[in-house]
């Protein structure tokens, strides 16, 4: 938890938001496990309209967690590399490469969780809409 705690400080404000965004993903990941789960969307052999309504509910917000993510980490990444200059620039004539360590971390520790987050919730999200979609085409051959 002392890493997590050292990660978020690190990171600003950018890397706290990408936190927040990956809960929200996490929490409608689960949500849709667990329901997919109970109602068999994943293999349902005779689906009706309101399953497909019922399993696309939600789903909107774990693609927007899917699209901000990365636009946060790559916030976190300006930041970081601003932070970085204005060290380079504070320090005169004789900077030290440690000075720009912190911008730098910054910067490239955002656009990994942005990226990671992304990434994850884009996976599930691709994982739903797939067993949807496949509920949709059972519903239009029965037809």
């Amino acid at each position: 938890m002392d890493k997590f705690a050292q990660l978020l400080n690190l990171g600003g404000a950018s890397m706290t938001a990408i936190a927040i965004v990956s809960i929200f993903a996490l929490m409608i990941i689960i949500y849709k496990l667990g329901q997919f789960t109970l109602r068999n969307y994943w293999f349902k052999p005779n689906p009706s309209r309101i399953d497909v309504l019922t399993a696309g509910n939600g789903l909107k917000g774990l693609e927007i967690a899917a699209v901000i993510a990365p636009l946060l980490g790559l916030l976190g990444t300006v930041i970081g590399m601003i932070t970085a200059f204005q060290t380079l620039e504070a320090a005169g004539s004789a900077p030290e490469i440690s000075l720009l360590a912190g911008g730098i971390w910054q910067a490239l520790s955002t656009t990994a969780a942005g990226m990671v987050v992304a990434i994850v919730a884009t996976v599930f999200l691709g994982l739903f809409d797939d067993a949807i979609e496949r509920m949709a085409q059972k519903i239009e051959l029965a037809k």
